[in-house]
């Protein structure tokens, strides 16, 4: 979706998310749910086979009395000393909102806790299809909320930020919004995150620049038992809470660091998204396409890669590792200075 096309619909009423045909709902229903069996199974086992190392693993696991069934991790700098409040980042982590866990997380959130010397919490959340859109929002709300109220914690409180990896950076862009925690989170790092739910899943496919080339999108299949699973038949597209493409720019923190990979069919409305927000038009648009910094929004398109290229993607080449490893790597510096430039350095 353009800027033009957002738009457009700023006038426009409720757009409800259409009912599939029967066949389309039984031929979905089981490719998400044998989808998620497999991912459970497959990385349980990969994880007990080769368990990570000590270093990577959290300080500690916790669950809060708002949601007991939700177990989050916790990663403490080894370096703290007399417990003084530390910058707090909350991780959410990736699955399309229907598969996943914390522990994916964990390389990043152990690494960025020790090289940054900073407080990591990475959050779980409700999965669907048994857990449709808001509960897992809900869930990250109210998470948020107990983790700021946890005195337990060496969390400095005026220096605090969310991110999330594709889905998670969908609720992350849609938690701070909620009035229980607005304002109380002072930046977002959106990792190729689901923007607007607005273009059918067929049309940002049709609208890749990259769709005659080589690369794989990892989105391609999957995204339709994504799309089913995480919204009801009859649900509002446009709600900003959904689609935070929508969202008023007040309504989000001042700080936003969007990340998109060049060949993920969500790259372009991450862009679109953190464009508007920024405010560039014209010509300019089109010379920040691959990155720009204005003020307090940032926007960088990490070439050469895929969705989920933080993360580990399957039957790729070693010369295609080695470039994700590297842009990865390259990502994480970026995110980790501009913590330290921007919202850290920045308190409120």
């Amino acid at each position: 979706m353009t800027s033009t096309e957002a738009e457009e619909l700023e006038g426009a009423g409720p757009i409800p998310a259409l009912k599939l045909p029967l066949p389309s709902r039984i031929r979905i229903f089981l490719v998400t749910w044998v989808l998620k069996t497999l991912v459970k199974v497959v990385f349980g086992i990969h994880h007990r086979l080769n368990p990570p190392p000590p270093s990577q693993c959290p300080t500690f696991v916790k669950t809060y009395p708002v949601r007991p069934r939700l177990t989050n991790r916790v990663f403490i700098p080894q370096s703290l000393e007399n417990n003084d409040p530390l910058p707090l980042y909350i991780d959410i982590h990736l699955g399309g909102f229907v598969i996943g866990d914390p522990w994916w997380d964990d390389a990043f959130c152990s690494h960025f806790c020790n090289m940054y010397n900073i407080l990591v919490v990475s959050l779980d959340y409700s999965k669907a299809p048994s857990a449709r859109f808001p509960i897992p929002v809900n869930d990250i709300t109210s998470l948020v909320h107990a983790v700021l109220s946890d005195g337990s914690l060496p969390i400095d409180k005026t220096r605090v930020v969310i991110g999330g990896f594709s889905a998670g950076g969908n609720l992350a862009l849609a938690a701070v919004q909620s009035s229980e925690i607005r304002g109380k989170i002072h930046g977002v790092v959106c990792w190729c995150g689901i923007t607007e739910w607005v273009t059918p899943i067929q049309t940002k496919l049709q609208n890749r620049p990259y769709r005659d080339a080589k690369q794989a999108d990892e989105l391609k299949h999957g995204a339709p038992s994504f799309a089913w699973g995480y919204i009801s038949p009859g649900q509002d597209l446009r709600d900003p809470r959904l689609s935070p493409i929508f969202t008023e720019r007040h309504m989000l923190p001042k700080w936003l660091f969007f990340i998109g990979a060049e060949y993920d069919m969500l790259c372009r409305e991450e862009q679109e998204m953190i464009m508007d927000l920024a405010g560039l038009e014209g010509t300019i648009r089109e010379d920040g396409k691959y990155g720009f910094e204005v003020g307090t929004y940032r926007w960088w398109m990490v070439r050469g890669v895929v969705h989920g290229f933080t993360h580990f993607i399957p039957f790729e080449s070693a010369d295609d590792r080695k470039l994700r490893l590297q842009r990865r790597d390259e990502a994480f510096v970026e995110v980790g200075e501009w913590l330290f430039k921007g919202p850290f350095a920045h308190r409120i």
